[in-house]
């Protein structure tokens, strides 16, 4: 089996119907696709149960309620590919995204892909894969050093199946890539990036990722806490890419503080992450050449933190009313 293709499901009878028809649609690569329905209350059963009546290469698990990593833990266990590929229900696949993914992971080698993903609030979007895109090859140490300054921890990436053989998705409310995606990326020996597009993520006003900012979207902190005691312990040679990637979820939380107009509600959590960053400031110099814009900023919010507050204020106003419009 060349591709297990794993989709957790909850809730999703309304546009589920796609992501599976995208993955039916795949030629040429050998797969199999994993319904995990995960304590659904609405039709999402019986429609994951009439499509492997039809189709043979899908297969249905049937669970309890409790989030899509440990969904999708549940499908690992008991795939078959040679390479692991994670879908979202609401989302779906480019036309040829499997087998193109598949012979370039062959031809190189590769453990890990990351790949283009467009991001779109249009079920009805045509989106073609880009021809002959820049490939970028990260061997070793690099795959890390690339993931924490350069990647996103989304799971839109073709992992070898092997990488889930130590460490699984843990639950987690709220960043359970982010939670994990070190582990799993720590025992890859080549990483490749590749521009193509051959995923496309719904992007509508109930999505999962566009939900409010709550006390629950701290935990990204927390995410970045643990790649930096990751690196610390087992993966020294790194440690300065984990704390940058620590610095800028710190950052990008305070911002997403006044974005959200929360920093009543929140200025507690606020000024407890301002405490740490004014803490990890000296460590932090050892490591400026890695982003020298980023360490700029820590060290404004740092010494000017009532500056830094109207600025991300200002900012948020720009991109919200002038550069893409009120929401």
């Amino acid at each position: 089996m060349d591709i297990s293709v794993i989709m957790p499901v909850y809730n999703g009878a309304d546009y589920m119907k796609k992501a599976i028809e995208s993955v039916r649609s795949q030629e040429k690569a050998e797969w199999e696709l994993w319904l995990v329905d995960d304590g659904s209350k609405d039709e999402s059963p019986e429609i994951c149960d009439a499509y492997a009546a039809m189709d043979e290469r899908i297969h249905v698990i049937h669970k309890e309620n409790e989030g899509p990593g440990i969904a999708r833990n549940a499908a690992i266990d008991q795939a078959t590919g040679e390479y692991v590929f994670f879908l979202d229900c609401d989302d779906w696949l480019v036309e040829g995204a499997l087998w193109y993914l598949y012979a370039m992971a062959k031809e190189r080698n590769a453990d890990v892909i990351c790949y283009g993903v467009h991001k779109t609030s249009d079920r009805n979007a045509v989106i073609h894969r880009t021809e002959n895109p820049q490939i970028l090859t990260f061997d070793g140490e690099d795959v890390l050093r690339r993931y924490f300054t350069k990647m996103s921890a989304s799971i839109c990436k073709l992992f070898r199946r092997t990488l889930f053989s130590e460490h699984h998705f843990e639950k987690v409310e709220l960043c359970e890539d982010a939670w994990s995606m070190h582990l799993f990326l720590s025992k890859a020996k080549r990483l490749l990036v590749c521009q193509s597009v051959c995923y496309v993520q719904y992007f509508g006003e109930k999505s999962r990722s566009r939900s409010d900012f709550s006390e629950k979207n701290f935990i990204s902190e927390t995410c970045g806490m643990r790649m930096v005691e990751f690196a610390k312990e087992k993966r020294p040679d790194v440690y300065g890419e984990a704390l940058y990637n620590l610095i800028k979820r710190q950052l990008r939380l305070m911002y997403e503080v006044v974005a959200y107009h929360s920093f009543r509600k929140f200025q507690e959590q606020y000024q407890q992450i301002h405490t740490r960053l004014a803490a990890e400031y000296e460590d932090a110099k050892q490591y400026t050449q890695i982003n020298e814009k980023l360490y700029r900023n820590m060290s404004l919010a740092i010494s000017h933190p009532v500056l830094y507050r109207y600025r991300d204020r200002l900012k948020a106003f720009y991109y919200r009313w002038i550069k893409y419009g009120k929401k």
